[in-house]
């Protein structure tokens, strides 16, 4: 092969390989398709964001504590969708973590750390396309599942666990842009509530009193990435 035949190959490869990319950026999912032939997507999405816990007394165990709030979150879930219709399912897994000072008026600051667990199957509910762009679509999500919250507090000498272990409701509200046909990025709001019941004594020598209920309600707000396959 001359040099010409060479330079020659080498350039309708790079046309090929610019035009593969180009087409992989220029593709639709493809339940995003009227006349898709694939009749099933599943989609996983990976979000990271914050929690804002507006119920009286925040997420903290103990009565009189101040508010503890906020905190960080992350969720994964993972949805089918038919093409033929808006409706889809899936799974859901929501974790959420806070430490903070615990400060009373008769007793010294210590540290109390609280982790919730949430795990629920969805009912989800697709609008494919926007007036905006064919590429934007927004996506409802809705379940009832198990929910566990375990707050730990240091105390001189010994640790105190406060743990629920019960129901938890979640509905969430997404706007997603899809790039090519199999990635995309997901901006999602939403709600988590728990009736949180608590057993214990508490600490009473010291005047720190368990709360009895938590009734948890708490605001989401999260960034991530979507897989298409």
């Amino acid at each position: 092969m001359d040099r010409n035949s060479k330079v020659n190959l080498r350039v309708v490869c790079s046309l090929l390989f610019c035009f593969l990319c180009l087409w992989t950026v220029s593709a639709q999912p493809t339940f995003l398709k009227t006349d898709s032939i694939v009749r099933h997507t599943t989609i996983f999405h990976a979000n990271v964001g914050y929690g804002y816990a507006v119920n009286a007394g925040g997420t903290s165990a103990w009565q009189g504590v101040d508010d503890h709030n906020t905190g960080w979150l992350y969720n994964l879930r993972w949805s089918c969708f038919s093409n033929t219709s808006s409706w889809g399912y899936g799974v859901y897994l929501f974790g959420f973590t806070d430490k903070d000072d615990c400060s009373f008026a008769v007793s010294e600051k210590t540290d109390e750390r609280m982790q919730l667990c949430y795990v629920a199957p969805q009912f989800s509910y697709i609008k494919k396309g926007t007036d905006f762009s064919d590429r934007l679509f927004s996506v409802v999500d809705f379940g009832v599942g198990y929910l566990r919250y375990d707050s730990r507090t240091d105390f001189p000498g010994n640790e105190y666990h406060a743990k629920y272990n019960g129901v938890g409701v979640n509905l969430d509200v997404a706007l997603e842009y899809a790039f090519n046909a199999h990635w995309g990025a997901k901006l999602e709001a939403g709600g988590l509530f728990s009736p949180i019941r608590l057993n214990g004594e508490g600490r009473p020598d010291i005047g720190w009193q368990l709360r009895s209920n938590v009734n948890l309600l708490m605001l989401t707000l999260g960034i991530g990435i979507s897989c298409y396959l």
